[in-house]
């Protein structure tokens, strides 16, 4: 298996975290200390979550991060903005492939596949993008709570 196909454990608790438990900041913040409590990783590898919703998951995450690349969403991001936003983008699809912010696992679990429109993506990084711009771009901001808040506010 190609290096590239592989997952760690770290990436799937971040992704798990943003996409499932709609916690992009924390993600982003903490991504060791997610995996050093308990409490915390027995919630995002929970034995009640299908197999089959950590890949989606992946699908999810590795979709946002391969559009965010400049030559594919034809917006001129800096890596420093990717590695800040990207969580909170996924976070913006999941909510959009699972029609709302409740339930989001089995939601994802029914779905027969991940199949993410062009136009999802443009909205959720626009969407997120623009917040992130306005409450200043900065790490603190996409580690703190204030960008989650701005975006969750108006999602169903």
């Amino acid at each position: 298996m190609p290096v590239a196909k592989i997952i760690s454990i770290p990436y799937m608790a971040q992704a798990m975290m943003a996409i499932t438990l709609l916690k992009p900041d924390s993600a982003r913040a903490r991504p060791s200390t997610l995996l050093n409590s308990e409490k915390e990783y027995r919630r995002i590898f929970s034995l009640d979550t299908p197999i089959d919703v950590f890949l989606k998951v992946v699908q999810i995450m590795k979709a946002v991060e391969n559009f965010l690349k400049q030559n594919v969403c034809g917006v001129e991001l800096e890596r420093k903005d990717i590695t800040n936003i990207k969580f909170y983008v996924a976070m913006l699809v999941g909510i959009a492939l699972t029609e709302g912010k409740g339930d989001i696992v089995n939601k994802l679990a029914a779905l027969p596949k991940v199949d993410i429109q062009n136009s999802v993506l443009i909205e959720a990084l626009n969407k997120t993008n623009n917040k992130f711009q306005e409450l200043g771009s900065t790490d603190q901001i996409a580690k703190g709570p204030n960008l989650l808040e701005a975006l969750l506010q108006k999602e169903g």
